[in-house]
């Protein structure tokens, strides 16, 4: 990107900016926060573990509940602020940077892509994860043949999926909005290279 045009740099600068934290963030989620949430009782060994975590399921949900609630607005704030830095930037462009231009308008559009991606993709697990949550807050109980995890009675069943998945699919999914926004960080990174 030439150097002549430094509000173009400077905000293309503040997009990759904000979409690295947003990746960084995503990353820290997937990677830290819920194998954290998933960890096995202290007492269980390596060998002996189970694949249930040491917190029971309504609790699992309500802790994750708190961080998505957290993390969502300012991880939609991120993305909107980094696609209009990206578009911005590419509007600064004189007409004798055609593929810096291109390149900026896609990282822009690539980067809002993340909601409807959480839209689609991620839903159906955020809102099962949100009612396990809402039934805990209100403090449902199971009677002991209505229950397949603790804490959990069959009828809230992806449907059928115990919290623990849910958790681990969240996660992974996850990985995939970190991927989107590379992408628009690639191509951020190009214009300037360009």
């Amino acid at each position: 990107m030439a150097t002549s045009e430094p509000k173009a740099l400077a905000a293309t600068l503040v997009g990759i900016t904000l979409s690295s934290s947003f990746v960084s963030a995503n990353l820290s989620l997937s990677y830290l926060a819920v194998p954290s949430l998933l960890l096995p009782a202290p007492q269980q060994s390596a060998t002996t573990s189970s694949a249930n975590a040491a917190t029971p399921s309504p609790n699992l949900a309500r802790q994750w509940r708190y961080i998505y609630d957290r993390a969502m607005p300012v991880a939609i704030a991120g993305s909107l602020m980094s696609s209009a830095s990206f578009i911005y930037a590419a509007l600064q462009l004189t007409d004798i940077h055609p593929a810096q231009r291109n390149l900026l308008i896609a990282a822009g559009a690539i980067v809002v892509c993340v909601v409807p991606y959480t839209r689609a993709l991620m839903q159906p697990t955020n809102s099962l994860l949100m009612e396990r949550a809402a039934m805990a807050d209100a403090g449902k109980d199971a009677s002991e043949e209505d229950v397949t995890e603790v804490g959990m009675s069959k009828t809230w069943g992806l449907r059928g999926y115990r919290t623990e998945e849910l958790l681990n699919r969240w996660g992974t999914l996850n990985y995939g909005r970190s991927a989107i926004q590379s992408i628009g960080i690639a191509c951020a990174i190009a214009a300037l290279l360009w």
